[in-house]
């Protein structure tokens, strides 16, 4: 897994592990992957509360995007690197677009955020 997350994600040297931290508006919530550890912690910021996915795996899609799987490969987000993503409210600006289909009752079927990867800080 250390291998995979580590080729296929852009901009990750061999045998480094990346995270993305993604956030959205309405509702306030927050995403933080681990590519190496194929965890997904949810952060619930009105509620005050967090839950872990686990088992999730990064695959590339084209150079600047990767999409975030889970269980049956199925892609639960989709992160694309254009420098013009957004959180829907504050005026900063993400080096990721992401597209969240979070398959929770408590969550939108479909949110938009902004993300950046512990090596790409947001402007």
């Amino acid at each position: 897994m250390l291998v995979l997350a580590a080729v296929l994600v852009p901009g990750t040297a061999m045998g480094q592990s990346k995270t993305y931290t993604c956030s959205f508006t309405e509702p306030f919530v927050r995403t933080v992957f681990d590519t190496h550890a194929g965890t997904m912690i949810v952060i619930h910021d009105v509620e005050k509360r967090r839950e872990t996915l686990r088992g999730l795996s990064v695959s590339k899609v084209d150079g600047e995007t990767v999409e975030v799987r889970g269980a049956g490969k199925k892609a639960i987000q989709r992160l694309a690197r254009s420098y013009n993503g957004t959180d829907g409210m504050s005026d900063r600006v993400y080096p990721y677009e992401v597209i969240w289909t979070p398959g929770r009752r408590s969550l939108p079927a479909t949110l938009y955020g902004g993300c950046e990867s512990d090596t790409e800080k947001a402007k």
